[in-house]
């Protein structure tokens, strides 16, 4: 073949080649996956539309420039660099000739997930990122549409703000991923909660081993407090750490968790009570009946032989018993229609003064040796008391004072106007109260462990507590064993000519 035959059997070769070179770059730009080649310093050297499309640059934006500065996210590029290195010097690389699924950088900074396929090229290294764009979208598909419909709500947060919530977190709390974008995440939590939310998540992000599941209170939509159970991991997002948080709306079942509770509790209290009734009625009234039988075999064994003045005696002795034990009875329907709600409230004007000094009057006669003072403090005014109930508290309030005080002991009434609340104080130097018994002693039947042997029915602090707070008023109490206790009433003061 001469010179001229072989120049032109080269020529159409090259043609040939140019040709081929040139339907090659036609597939590769027309390709739906993002074609890029680099040569061996990691230049990129080919980028296709599918690449412009996924990347967010453009051919004459990156030709020329480092691969890993443009799509390798930040975190990756020291590995990337080095399996390039690798590659060149041992013709080895985990990636090379395989199908594997990355992280890849878009321009706008954010990450997401690519299919990528490297192969060399024999010419140089050509490396060619490949990614199924279809298969990615469906796999995206399925996330997505697991996510939007999980009756879970998934929260991201990163730095303690919010960078992503799924459709549910959004109809929990009545805001869209666009409203909840970095803000920070304890803004929806119940303040009292606040504290064990962020303390839990501060000691997570350290790394320190803490309870992954816990429930709080969070803000619904509609601004109520609601409680959710929480559970979360520390993941990876846009290569920065982060938790993600499921979160499960529990309120219902902690209303029915409170319920049981509060039933649970109730049956204890009930349980209580009932001991406390049986012991009372056991104790209290065996001794008024015991009076009573002893004064019925008197009456009749030795009635031929009594006086009629003896006999007058045991007749008020079995009448005493009697009113004794019905004053008991009355209290139990007292205490029982007030826990009812039944209780009536019928105020009507009183003189405060006169009516507190006739209570004290008709309580000296069971004072026996011990003093009772009475002390008004601009206290002759016409008020709104129900009658019946503030004598009950009156009573109560001073026989219990009585009953607790030594012998020559002083109890002290006092009773006080002023421009807006009736005070009434009554105080003794009496036994006194332990402390644990304190909050316990306005509870029917309740009697304080220091009482002993001093009979009682643990009904008169009950009674007059009910009756106080009909008049809208409240009750304390300060005491000390061994030196008495004081006990105030407050109530609102209504005059009566102020209604008139």
């Amino acid at each position: 073949m001469g010179e001229r035959d072989t120049t032109a059997a080269l020529e159409r070769v090259e043609a040939a080649l140019r040709e081929r070179e040139a339907q090659h770059r036609k597939m590769i730009d027309s390709s739906l996956d993002a074609a890029v080649s680099m040569d061996q310093d990691g230049m990129i050297i080919e980028w296709n539309r599918s690449a412009e499309r996924m990347f967010g640059w453009s051919s004459l934006d990156v030709i020329g420039r480092r691969l890993s500065d443009i799509i390798i996210p930040a975190a990756m590029r020291e590995r990337h660099e080095a399996g390039l290195k690798r590659y060149l010097a041992q013709g080895t690389g985990s990636v090379v000739n395989n199908r594997v699924e990355v992280s890849a950088l878009h321009r706008d900074g954010h990450e997401f997930p690519v299919e990528l396929s490297v192969w060399p090229m024999h010419i140089g290294e050509r490396v060619f990122f490949r990614e199924n764009e279809r298969r990615v979208k469906q796999s995206e598909e399925r996330y997505r549409v697991v996510i939007e419909n999980v009756a879970e709500g998934i929260l991201v947060v990163q730095a303690g703000l919010i960078v992503f919530v799924n459709p549910r977190t959004e109809r929990l709390v009545g805001k869209t991923l666009e409203e909840l974008r970095q803000q920070h995440f304890a803004s929806l939590i119940y303040p009292e909660d606040r504290e064990l939310v962020i303390d839990r998540y501060t000691r997570r992000v350290r790394g320190e081993k803490i309870e992954s599941h816990y429930s709080f209170r969070i803000f619904n939509a509609v601004g109520e407090v609601i409680w959710v159970e929480l559970s979360a991991e520390m993941i990876e997002w846009e290569g920065k750490p982060a938790t993600v948080s499921f979160i499960t709306d529990i309120t219902e079942r902690h209303r029915l968790e409170e319920s049981l509770r509060q039933n649970l509790e109730r049956e204890r209290e009930l349980n209580s009570l009932k001991s406390r009734f049986v012991s009372m009625t056991s104790h209290e009234f065996r001794t008024p009946l015991t009076a009573i039988l002893s004064s019925m075999e008197l009456i009749k064994h030795y009635s031929h032989k009594l006086s009629e003045s003896e006999r007058d005696e045991v007749i008020a002795s079995v009448e005493g018993a009697v009113q004794h034990m019905t004053r008991m009875l009355d209290d139990v329907l007292l205490i029982g229609k007030a826990e009812a709600g039944r209780l009536e409230f019928k105020p009507a004007p009183v003189r405060l003064a006169d009516f507190c000094a006739r209570a004290v009057e008709s309580t000296r006669a069971i004072a026996h040796q011990r003093e009772i003072v009475f002390e008004a403090h601009e206290a002759d005014v016409s008020v709104m008391l129900d009658k019946r109930l503030m004598q009950q508290v009156l009573e109560n309030l001073l026989s219990n004072a009585i009953k607790y005080s030594p012998d020559g002991g002083r109890i002290r009434l006092a009773v006080g106007a002023r421009d807006e609340i009736l005070e009434i104080v009554v105080e003794d130097a009496g036994i006194g109260l332990p402390a644990q018994d304190v909050p316990h002693l306005f509870e029917s039947f309740y009697r304080a462990s220091n009482v002993g042997s001093i009979s009682g029915t643990g009904l008169g602090l009950a009674i007059v507590k009910s009756a106080v707070e009909l008049h809208s008023g409240t009750i304390a109490v300060d005491s000390e064993v061994g030196r008495g206790t004081k006990i105030t009433v407050t109530l609102p003061r209504v005059d009566a000519r102020a209604l008139a």
